[in-house]
């Protein structure tokens, strides 16, 4: 199974096949000379389908990559989901802790992590983090509507009103959304709790 790269990417050894130079020394090869995005997402599409179950190749290969491109943000989740299949749970949250100091303030780290890593969002600290860090951005959502999710599953009512206070202090793209479920969360335990 060969790559399918570029003209220029024709003389870069195959990465994977059997030679006398090990997998770990071909890919640092291949990053001395210079890898552009196109010649690295065939490698990794080469190595998951050759060795869907080597997780030190997958690793390798990520851990590259990633070291190059951090906000490619499906790539995240991709290894995340590799590290799900293949290893412990832990693992998948040492991805996610890895996703989150190599880009910060990327919403999209966050909503990747997100949908592969659920687990890690049935923690109140991690939703705190994740809002520290890209609350304010306009389209973060996604991670406001599953941090209002959450705490609607934990149905702590007063966390959920004060949560839609925060959503309000910024321009999102649900603004007009989020005032209107805390208006009708209001008026519902006002009316549940204090006249009845």
């Amino acid at each position: 199974m060969e790559l399918q790269m570029s003209n220029a990417d024709k003389n870069l050894p195959a990465i994977g096949e059997e030679s006398q130079v090990g997998f770990d020394e071909q890919l640092q090869e291949l990053i001395r000379r210079g890898l552009d995005f196109d010649t690295w997402t065939s490698i990794i599409s080469k190595i998951e389908k050759t060795y869907p179950d080597n997780i030190e190749k997958i690793c390798s290969v990520y851990d590259s990559f990633l070291s190059e491109y951090p906000l490619c943000h499906g790539y995240w989740r991709k290894y995340a989901a590799h590290k799900a299949h293949l290893c412990t749970v832990d693992k998948v949250g040492e991805i996610f802790e890895r996703a989150v100091q190599s880009a910060t303030y990327c919403v999209g780290n966050f909503y990747a992590l997100k949908s592969s890593c659920s687990f890690c969002w049935n923690n109140f600290l991690l939703f705190k983090r994740a809002m520290s860090f890209v609350g304010k951005d306009y389209l973060c959502y996604p991670l406001w509507d599953k941090y209002i999710e959450f705490e609607s599953s934990q149905q702590q009512w007063i966390f959920l009103a004060k949560i839609y206070v925060q959503t309000l202090k910024f321009p999102t793209k649900r603004l007009c959304r989020y005032y209107d479920k805390y208006t009708s969360l209001c008026f519902e335990y006002f009316t549940v709790n204090i006249l009845f």
